[in-house]
């Protein structure tokens, strides 16, 4: 199982637009990914579930990888909110 930690540089949050590319992401891996933040911990691959978290600019939050290719699928996961603006 690996973990990565991301902080939100964006000013609307994680919103509508890369969580669901991010759950469009997570579901082409075949094993378990995750996104925790505080105490609340969902499934990636549901755009409802990641929504629901309501992640807010410079909140801190992670994604857990447990499976094959777990470095690759962060690595992505990283790319994404790169590539979103959501992290810098």
């Amino acid at each position: 199982m690996k973990q990565h930690r991301f902080v939100i540089s964006s000013k609307e949050g994680l919103h509508a637009r890369p969580a669901a590319k991010l759950s469009q992401l997570a579901s082409t891996y075949q094993d378990r990914i995750d996104i925790i933040y505080e105490d609340c911990q969902m499934t990636l691959k549901s755009i409802i579930g990641v929504m629901s978290l309501g992640i807010p600019e410079g909140a801190e939050f992670y994604i857990q990888v447990e499976g094959r290719n777990e470095d690759e699928m962060i690595s992505r996961v990283q790319n994404l909110l790169l590539e979103e603006g959501l992290i810098e």
